[in-house]
């Protein structure tokens, strides 16, 4: 029950662009439908064992979850797939093992220290027989990152010693990473942010508005007066709708749709009907809640989504 907060996913891609481990090692690299920080939480209610590692393939900055517009909590259900994963022993033994040793590592910082220097220095110097062998799953397929001159422990206690012992009229060094307080009060001073424009609005009134931006972004916009015209307009424009599912009171469908239904069971769903709460003339969007959709996964799993929206809720825009 953890994770039915991940069906209000409305598939935009916004976990995915701001993901740093989707945006580097791509989407076939997950495995399964569903990729990016939201594969990682939806593809083990499918196949748990196949899709195991994916949410140990996660930094839990929680990017994704700030950015998400539905805000799914992305990283803490990552989190707690995890413990789940841990509590079944469905996590590999090698990758148990190495958490283990992770876990004790990170513990103390002597021993990070020490194996971080370590490391830098043997990937300097072992040959590339020794670095590229079967544990490292990491080089099967890219080269090993190029280690950095200095950890940065190393330049900070190198900055934090020039300063003490620099005389009080020198002059600071050139890095730009040790911004002095001479440095600052050297900067220009700052600026007020210019005015944002309000660009003047399309003509028109709401509804034709609403419409034309409806119609860009490739939906359409058929009047009804009744509910029974609306039975008919979608028999004339689905005519070979198997399954209609409606959450429209009035508008029936050939499968009931009540809060208790199973959402992924409106996986075949031919065309959905939902009453929206508002329009935005603007940007032709339309808004809905859970109580608009009963089940909001008929918001994606069906084919055709059909909308009804008073006029008279049609608002300017969202500023």
């Amino acid at each position: 029950m953890d994770f039915w907060y991940s069906l209000k996913c409305i598939r935009c891609g916004a976990c995915m662009n701001t993901c740093p481990v989707y945006r580097r090692s791509g989407g076939l690299s997950y495995g399964g439908t569903y990729s990016g920080p939201i594969g990682a939480i939806i593809n083990q209610t499918y196949d748990l064992k196949c899709y195991s590692s994916l949410p140990f393939a996660s930094t839990m900055n929680g990017s994704c979850t700030n950015v998400c517009p539905v805000k799914v909590n992305i990283h803490e259900q990552i989190y707690k797939w995890r413990a789940v994963i841990a509590e079944l022993h469905e996590a590999p033994f090698v990758k148990q093992e190495v958490l283990k040793m992770a876990g004790r590592l990170l513990a103390s910082p002597t021993l990070y220290r020490a194996t971080v220097a370590s490391l830098g220095g043997a990937l300097k110097r072992l040959p590339n027989f020794v670095l590229y062998n079967p544990l490292n799953i990491w080089g099967r397929q890219r080269d090993l990152p190029e280690a950095p001159a200095e950890i940065f422990h190393e330049w900070y206690r190198k900055v934090v010693q020039e300063k003490t012992a620099r005389p009080p009229n020198e002059p600071p060094n050139d890095d730009p990473r040790s911004l002095s307080l001479e440095d600052r009060a050297a900067q220009p001073a700052s600026r007020p942010h210019p005015d944002v424009p309000v660009f003047p609005a399309p003509e028109g009134d709401l509804r034709t508005r609403f419409t034309a931006a409806l119609k860009a972004m490739g939906g359409t916009c058929v009047e009804a007066r009744s509910l029974a015209d609306v039975d008919t307009l979608i028999a004339s424009r689905f005519p070979d709708a198997a399954v209609i599912v409606s959450a429209v009171p009035g508008v029936d469908g050939t499968r009931p749709l009540s809060r208790d239904t199973v959402p992924a069971s409106l996986q075949d769903v031919d065309v959905g009907v939902v009453r929206g709460r508002f329009g935005v003339a603007e940007t032709g969007s339309v808004w809905f809640s859970e109580e608009e959709y009963v089940v909001n996964s008929i918001s994606y799993l069906a084919q055709h989504l059909v909308v009804l929206l008073d006029p008279a809720r049609l608002v300017e825009g969202l500023q």
